[in-house]
């Protein structure tokens, strides 16, 4: 599945899910700053603006965002957003509150 395939709520899931791994560890380098710019272009522009505004300033919380995973059904979508996930949280040092939230979602969904 290629991130152009996910409908609107599976690309703004992606998108809350993204923001929160980014900001994991407290801060947001360079390397999370490209993989988000890679995920952007991979997904459209447009989609990734769409997905963007829906989410902006939600989901604050761990579990708020877990929660909201939850309405992704998908089985391959669900596959596809973790991979992408993954690359954003090994873009710099991986760290164990990444490590810990990419456990979180894998959970989430089984």
């Amino acid at each position: 599945m290629k991130l152009g395939d996910l409908n609107p709520n599976e690309s703004a899931v992606l998108c809350a899910l993204v923001g929160h791994m980014i900001r994991a560890d407290g801060q947001v380098t360079d390397e999370e700053i490209d993989a988000m710019s890679k995920i952007a272009d991979d997904m459209g522009l447009d989609q990734w603006r769409t997905a963007f505004r829906a989410v902006h300033g939600q989901y604050k919380t761990t579990d708020a965002v877990l929660e909201f995973a939850k309405t992704v059904e998908r089985k391959e979508a669900k596959v596809c957003i973790e991979s992408v996930l993954g690359d954003v949280a090994a873009s710099d040092l991986l760290v164990a509150s990444e490590t810990r939230f990419l456990a979180a979602v894998t959970q989430n969904w089984t």
